[in-house]
């Protein structure tokens, strides 16, 4: 017996060592070590850029294993990053060598530290997209057995060395994007087993070298960007095996070798800007792999093959700004895969093909003599199309299809050799705004795509944009900012661009003749400056100017001008003649620059604003042209109003007299009215849907104003500026809805006494009565209405006004008419007549039409305005303005205190909520909390809203309520929550939010059925609701402090744009006072410890709970979970252990299969400073926002706050503090603790906050 226990124990011992060396092999399976010399090595570089490496990446301890040795873990997994990989099969499997080190986009700065030369074990070595610096020395050629190397995008400079030419096992090299200097080396071409080859923007000049010949393995080859000389080499026709090739921006000469037609592997051909020596299609006629052709403004004639038909698989079809002439070939148009077709700066002759696919939804033809009819597709809807500069015939055409088409057509037609405007001014890519100076920069921000054009209302100018940003996901055409500008008093003018891939042209039409000065000007608001230490400062923009096709700038470079600055802006001046009434403004893009920093497409002029102004005196007023020559749209106001009678195609329209285009707080949009309308004038509107009419002389007026406007705020409304212009007539105005289906309507009038003051106001200004009568389909509804009285007096009240009318012949007339009542020079000459802010009408009956325009492609213009004959404009705009707003006296009923707050929100029945929640049901319920639940509802106009029934015992009180719908009605955010309304009906208290279809942020990271949100996504979350937070702290009129800040109170849309929600805990205020006070309240988990402890209340707090979201964000998972082990209980205190170790990594959502890790590290620095123990430490939310844009650098993150050890969260119940949900979140729900739950500094005992066992709260 003794014997055999004996045997047992020899056994169990022989296991466990079994055991261990198995467990041994895991971290390595040789028991090889790591070559010391490497190690010390490795520690060097790392220590010299100034980089913390992995924990085990030190002298004493064992690099090469884990990630270093498993098969698993790969170079491309962008959760390893830095990464080494080793080979331990030297010295017979004692000896671990290192072969890969990727140190990938980690913003290094600094030279390359000699000792990386010694790691001549490496074969892939990638230190790409950071900042080094200094010259790459002869010692890059000890890594002879390197197979891949990139140190593409980072600000290496001096010459390449010729040495690299002993890397003869290279299989992939990428230098682009560096500032390198002399030739390319001709020792390159001995690297002959070269698949990949990225010498683009590298600052390389001189000939490619004949050596290159030996190179017939590359696939992969982009020489672009470079002062390279000579003709197109013929060898690259041997290099038959390539898939992708691009050559552009270079000096490079034609013609394009016919060798190239041995290029049939290729899927990607991008060649351009190649001066000299023409060449024909010919050498394309074998590569049908081709899915992107691009030979842009590469000196091409003859004319293009109706074989191209055959090439089954192209995409994209770039063949502009060339020599090419012809007819355009029918089979072109019926390519099934094509989506982009760019012909436009050629001489291509003949019609557009009658038949087009579906799928070919980009087309360009700009710039050639097309003519004839136009085919019927072009109304398509969804369809890009820019026809500028052609012949083609368009009488006939339905002026909302492609309205404005004819004045840019051959030699610009509209007013040619009758110039009636003297000046213009465009805010490129941004709306319309008014310079310190008084210079109007009118509103330029239409949706230009790849292939577009836009006129103005008046056709006082133009533009067009062609072009497709290259390996581009998201092509974006208008760049913003929300810097402000040193050199500048016109920030604003600067704070939004417009991009364009390849030509972007501005026309002033209609000029009088004579000479001009064009003014420029420019903010490089998309690349950083490359005094940020990033690489992604280190991108280069740079474009060609003409000015009336002369070139004024070649190779223009915003940041550099600005002195490399971004937050600089740049002015230039140039002076010309304009001889045919018109001005043509081209910035051209000619291949320079880099492609992708700091992002996919970020190349191609930008411009912010264009303005040209006369050098002469001009005789023309520079108004719209005289009333009455553009008759536009004067078919439809005829006897009867014929447009569209007979079939309705319209339900409903809205208007903002006197204004531009906005969208109000419930979602609708008034269409813009802010024509000079005179004496005798009438507008129709674009697509017909409506049209106004004005006539009248002001009597004894020297200015006859006709719009008048204001900044005032109102207090009974939350779409202020509705109410801040408002359209004036001297004796009747009348608005027409064209085209109505027929049937029972509702109008809606809205109006605001805005030119004279209240008659409390203690100055005569203040003793004028405005009254005018108001009609409806011809029925008198109002007499001598009186807008300020109506609104009690008040200069700051909104009036609104309904009527149900019935449309029987598919018009509808509204008249305001003068009926010679009321004062007439009060508090000027000429203020009477009626005065209107906005007209609307919706019906009362479910509609069979959709209420869009009828189908058509891009609407390109603005308002058509037409003119009575024979009068001219005698009015100049002025807005005489003087507001008082006069304060309130607290009143303590119920309705008197929601009537009295600043904004007041819209008033619900509590039988319209009845019914819109279809009597509360159950299915509806969203979510339950301790204030009671949440519906879904639908209300009668069609919107779907979130219903907050607050129950009657809740202990949300009156205080409370009110003090919910000051915060959110005071702030309006695209990353806030809206408001739409509120009931106050005896003990009946709801809340009326937009419904936001995708829920919450918790439900959809860690819910039963979550999204599955992808990182972009994610980060694009943090990013909104890092934005809303900045609005509520810094930018409100009331500074605001959430207090609540949580996953389940950020709420999706259904494009997945993050909302901050529940407001009701908010606290405001403006410096020290405060204006809404509530309890100490908020979530256990998101709580601040200086405000769980001492109720000590900043923005900080914020701050911490927001640190908390990012890392949900980050990790998929709640900020505890029970069913973890201990270590990762509590997500905060394993976010800490993590960094300490610099294993954040393991930190990743496993759900993601893709991620950027330079934005991981980033998200989860900012989340670490977020939540520091001393809000001083915690960063703004603003500077926050800056971070996370990579404007600025996350800081350096202090020590492990000290509550993550002091503290552990015992688990007893789910609680909320005074606050929102805990449980049973739903997509809206919005629960409370029950009464007597809350924990305050005042009934706490004086001991902290969280020394009670309380649960997290999610």
């Amino acid at each position: 017996m003794l014997r055999l226990r004996w045997s047992l124990c020899l056994l169990l011992a022989v296991l466990c060592i079994s055991g261990s060396v198995d467990r041994v092999g895991a971290q390595n399976r040789t028991g090889a070590t790591t070559d010391p010399e490497e190690a010390r090595a490795l520690n060097a570089i790392f220590a010299a850029w100034g980089r913390r490496a992995p924990a085990d990446w030190n002298i004493s301890g064992e690099l090469c294993s884990g990630a270093a040795i498993e098969d698993s873990v790969t170079d491309t997994n962008p959760a390893y990053n830095p990464l080494i990989k080793c080979d331990c099969n030297f010295v017979n499997s004692t000896v671990c060598r290192i072969t890969v080190l990727k140190v990938y986009a980690l913003e290094v700065v600094g030279p390359i530290p000699p000792q990386l030369w010694t790691l001549q074990y490496l074969t892939n070595l990638n230190l790409g997209q950071n900042v080094l610096t200094g010259s790459l020395p002869p010692a890059v050629g000890n890594l002879t057995r390197m197979q891949y190397m990139t140190f593409g995008i980072n600000a290496l400079s001096g010459p390449v060395p010729k040495e690299i030419g002993l890397l003869t096992d290279l299989r992939s090299l990428g230098i682009s994007s560096n500032n390198f200097s002399g030739s390319i080396p001709p020792e390159i071409g001995t690297c002959t087993k070269l698949e990949k080859l990225y010498i683009g923007s590298s600052g390389l000049r001189g000939a490619i070298p004949s050596s290159f010949a030996s190179l017939v393995d590359l696939q992969d080859a982009w020489i672009t960007d470079l002062e390279v000389t000579g003709r197109i080499p013929d060898f690259i026709g041997q290099w038959t095996k390539l898939t992708t090739l691009r050559i552009f921006g270079t000096g490079l000469s034609g013609p394009i070798p016919s060798s190239f037609s041995n290029l049939t592997s290729l899927t990607e051909l991008r060649l351009g800007d190649i001066s000299n020596g023409s060449s024909t299609l010919e050498f394309i006629k074998d590569m049908k792999s081709l899915s992107t052709l691009v030979l842009r403004n590469s000196n091409l004639t003859g004319t293009i093959p109706s074989t191209i038909g055959e090439f089954s698989n192209l995409q994209q079809v770039d063949l502009s700004f060339n020599k090419l002439h012809g007819p355009i070939p029918a089979s072109l148009f019926n390519l099934s895969r094509l989506t982009h077709l760019f012909l436009g700066n050629n001489t291509l002759n003949g019609s557009l093909p009658t038949q087009k696919r579906q799928t070919l939804s980009n087309i360009d033809v700009s710039y050639n003599d097309l003519s004839g009819d136009l085919p019927s597709w072009v109304s398509l809807p969804n369809l890009k199309l820019n026809l500028v500069a052609n012949n083609f015939t368009l009488e006939g055409l339905d002026n909302s299809v492609l309205s404005g088409l004819r004045c840019l057509q051959k030699n610009f037609p509209c007013n040619r050799g009758k110039g009636i405007y003297s000046e213009f001014s465009i805010n490129c890519g941004g709306p319309q705004i008014r310079s310190v100076s008084g210079a109007v920069f009118e509103r330029e921000d239409e949706e230009l795509g790849p292939a577009s054009f836009v006129v103005s209302d008046v056709r006082r100018w133009a533009a067009s944009s062609v072009g497709l940003f290259a390996s581009s996901n998201k092509n974006i055409y208008i760049a913003t900012s929300q810097s402000q500008f040193i050199n500048t008093l016109d920030s604003e003018l600067f704070q939004s661009a417009r991009l364009s891939a390849s030509s972007l042209r501005y026309y002033g039409l209609g000029l009088e003749n004579g000479g001009y000065t064009v003014t420029l000007q420019f903010a490089e608001i998309q690349i950083l400056g490359s005094i940020s230490n990033t690489w992604k400062g280190l991108g280069r923009r740079r474009f060609d100017i003409y000015v009336q096709g002369r070139l004024v700038e070649k190779d223009f470079d915003v940041r550099r001008t600005a002195g490399d600055s971004t937050v600089r802006a740049v002015e230039r001046e140039y002076k010309t003649n304009v001889s045919e009434n018109y001005l043509e403004i081209h910035l051209f893009w000619a291949g320079k620059g880099t492609c992708c920093i700091p992002i996919q497409g970020a190349y191609g002029p930008l411009i912010s604003a264009v303005s040209a102004k006369p050098d002469f005196t001009p005789t023309v007023g520079n108004k719209p042209p005289s009333k009455g020559k553009n008759m536009t749209g004067l078919r439809c106001l005829q006897k009867n109003f014929p447009c569209n009678r007979g079939k309705g195609i319209y339900s409903e329209f809205s208007i903002n007299c006197g204004g531009p285009q906005i969208r109000s707080v419930s979602g609708a949009v008034f269409e813009r009215e802010d024509e000079e309308l005179g004496p005798a004038s009438f507008v129709v509107s674009d697509v017909r849907r409506w049209a106004a009419s004005s006539v009248g002389l002001f009597a004894s007026s020297n200015k006859n104003i006709y719009i008048a406007t204001s900044q005032s705020q109102f207090i009974n409304t939350l779409d202020s500026e509705l109410f801040q212009s408002a359209r004036l007539s001297a004796s009747s105005l009348r608005y027409y809805g064209l085209g109505l289906e027929n049937g029972g309507y509702t109008v809606t009038l809205q109006f605001a006494e805005i030119q004279i003051l209240g008659s409390i106001s203690n100055t005569w200004k203040g003793l004028g009565r405005r009254r005018f009568d108001i009609y409806v389909q011809g029925r008198l509804v109002e007499k001598d209405f009186d807008v300020r009285r109506t609104a009690g007096d008040s200069t700051v009240r909104a009036v609104e006004r309904e009527y149900k009318t019935n449309v029987s012949e598919n018009y509808l007339e509204i008249h305001l008419f003068w009926a010679g009542k009321g004062t007439c020079c009060i508090p000027i000459q000429g203020a009477y007549g009626p005065l209107i802010s906005a007209v609307s009408a919706k019906p009362d009956f479910t509609p069979t039409v959709g209420n869009k325009p009828p189908s058509k492609g891009k609407n390109m213009t603005g308002t058509i305005v037409g003119v009575i004959v024979g009068l001219a404009l005698l009015s100049i705009f002025a807005g005489v303005v003087i507001v008082i707003i006069r304060k309130r006296r607290k009143r303590y009923t119920d309705d008197e205190e929601i009537l009295n707050m600043d904004v007041k929100p819209y008033t619900f029945t509590y039988s319209e909520l009845k019914s819109a929640t279809q009597d509360f049901d159950p299915s509806n319920k969203l979510g339950e909390g301790g204030f009671g639940p949440v519906y879904k509802g639908k209300l009668s106009d069609g919107r779907e809203v979130a219903v907050k029934l607050l129950s009657v015992g809740s202990r949300q009180g009156k205080g409370q309520f009110v003090a919910e719908i000051v915060a959110i009605s005071a702030v309006q955010h695209r990353n806030l929550v809206k408001l739409y309304g509120c009931c106050y009906e005896g003990d009946h208290r709801l809340l009326v939010y937009e419904y936001l279809p995708n829920g919450s942020l918790d439900q959809a990271l860690f819910g039963d059925k979550p999204l599955n949100l992808e990182w972009s996504t994610r980060y694009e979350i943090c990013l909104g609701v890092a934005r809303g937070l900045v609005y509520l702290h810094e930018e409100a009129r009331l500074r605001i402090v959430h207090r609540d800040v949580k996953a389940s109170n950020i709420l999706l849309d259904s494009q997945l744009v993050p909302k901050v929600s529940d407001f009701g805990l908010a606290k405001l205020y403006d410096d020290k006072k405060t204006h809404i006070s509530t309890r100490v309240a908020g979530t256990i988990g998101y709580l601040a410890p200086e405000y769980a402890m001492r109720g000590h209340l900043t923005e900080k707090t914020d701050v911490y709970a927001f640190g908390v979201v990012v890392l949900e964000l980050v990790s998929g998972r709640p900020n505890s979970d029970e069913k973890l082990d201990d270590e990762k209980r509590y997500l905060l205190e394993w976010a800490w252990n993590l960094h300490e170790k610099s294993r954040e990594v393991e930190l990743i959502d496993h759900q993601l299969s893709e991620f950027n890790m330079e934005e991981v590290k980033r998200m989860i620095g900012i989340a670490l400073l977020c939540t520091q123990t001393s809000h001083a430490l915690r960063p703004s939310m603003s500077r926050v926002v800056a971070m996370l844009a990579g404007d600025v650098e996350v800081s350096d993150i202090t020590s492990k706050p000290g509550y993550l050890t002091d503290w552990r969260f015992d688990d007893t119940t789910s609680s909320s503090l005074s606050g929102f949900q805990t449980k049973n979140t739903e997509s809206f729900s919005t629960g409370f603790v029950t009464p007597g739950s809350e924990i305050s500094p005042r009934n706490a005992d004086a001991k902290p906050m969280l020394g009670t066992k309380i649960n997290e709260g999610r």
